[in-house]
């Protein structure tokens, strides 16, 4: 079982905007992969109030839900 973790910051670059406020993000992810063959993944991200998760199977075709 494989395992990874990430976080992010950073600013938003629109024309106008005077906000210096870094945005942040952090999340993480395990990975399984049976008999080399295929791939099960699980991943979940935090931003403020945003919360993202993600679950695919994979292999030659790959299926994300």
């Amino acid at each position: 079982m494989l395992q990874s973790a990430f976080a992010d910051a950073g600013r938003v670059w629109l024309r106008g905007e005077r906000s210096k406020r870094l945005h942040t993000a952090f999340g993480g992810a395990v990975y399984f992969i049976p008999f080399n063959q295929f791939i099960i993944q699980a991943a979940a991200g935090y931003a403020g109030a945003d919360k993202v998760f993600n679950f695919s199977l994979g292999g030659k075709i790959n299926l994300n839900y």
